[in-house]
């Protein structure tokens, strides 16, 4: 029920803000509404137990309704929905892993790369007498970062160092 609260409440913000643009234009008979694809991810530390049969279902359908609503003829709808309904006997899941862990060791150890990396770079630039307005510059192009985080990279290596 709450995944459909948040769509209603989507819908009701586009429709305010489509009235603002142009007055009282949901009340035309041709007015829609976007479609919302709700997505609830699981990032559990148990395992998912839900029959993934359920979750293939579903993709059928939602493809179904948004390949009718884009106005593609009946026929071609329905077979790129068998397609989708055919996977399931070819293990569509086959490959999405099990175990996140890993991935997320990875990012870890990326992050404090990336800082340790920015901790070198800061150093350097200050040795090398630039301003803090050029650390943050040079630290904002060379690490895309935006400002405020460049702000707080600065402000992070400067606390680490007194």
């Amino acid at each position: 029920m709450q995944i459909l609260r948040y769509i209603v409440h989507i819908w009701e913000d586009y429709e305010k803000e489509m009235n603002k643009k142009f007055p009282e234009i949901s009340r035309r008979k041709g007015f829609k509404h976007p479609p919302v694809l709700p997505i609830v991810y699981y990032e559990g530390k148990q395992r998912w137990t839900s029959p993934l049969d359920i979750l293939l279902e579903i993709m059928a359908r939602i493809y179904r309704a948004l390949l009718y609503n884009m106005g593609i003829p009946e026929e071609e709808t329905e077979k790129a929905v068998a397609t989708i309904k055919e996977r399931k006997k070819a293990r569509l899941f086959e490959n999405v892993p099990k175990n996140f862990e890993a991935d997320r060791k990875k990012a870890e150890k990326a992050d404090i790369r990336k800082e340790f990396t920015i901790y070198r770079y800061v150093n350097k630039l200050l040795k090398s007498q630039k301003t803090e307005s050029e650390i943050i510059a040079s630290l904002a192009s060379g690490f895309l970062l935006e400002r405020e985080e460049a702000e707080r990279a600065l402000k992070k290596v400067l606390e680490e160092d007194t």
